[in-house]
């Protein structure tokens, strides 16, 4: 499940700075302009992960809280990143809701686009942090 979770972290934080990426990497227009179609869903599984990781993480099995000081700080900023990343990706696909209020879907896709760049930076930090710590640091408890 967590190698699920870094695919959607870096494809999500892709999804949200593409200019960075195409900047840097040219051939990535390509790949960015297939997913992009997709980009709602990934918002949409991106933002029931993390409300998924916040229940369980925090509420029920106390996997944060008792994974470190470091290790829980991480993990805890990596939840609020998908949530906020699954918001951000998401909105357009929650604008077509008519049962949501449309006023306040505006205003705060408003106060997430300003840092959408941080976002996007944080969500592929972010799943190569959930690689490292399900693959190498798994064996080391900090």
């Amino acid at each position: 499940m967590w190698f699920i979770e870094f695919l959607l972290l870096v494809i999500g934080g892709a999804l949200a700075i593409p200019n960075i990426i195409i900047e840097k990497v040219p051939n990535a227009s390509e790949v960015l302009k297939r997913i992009s179609k997709y980009q709602p869903w990934f918002g949409i599984v991106l933002l029931i992960w993390g409300l998924w990781d916040f229940l369980s993480g925090l509420l029920l099995t106390g996997r944060v809280i008792g994974s470190g000081v470091v290790s829980g700080i991480l993990l805890f900023a990596v939840i609020l990143i998908e949530i906020f990343l699954g918001l951000l990706l998401s909105m357009n696909f929650l604008k077509t809701i008519k049962e949501l209020p449309a006023k306040e879907l505006e205003k705060l896709e408003n106060t997430l686009v300003k840092y959408q760049s941080a976002f996007g930076i944080g969500g592929i930090i972010g799943g190569i942090y959930i690689l490292l710590r399900y693959t190498i640091l798994s064996f080391v408890y900090f």
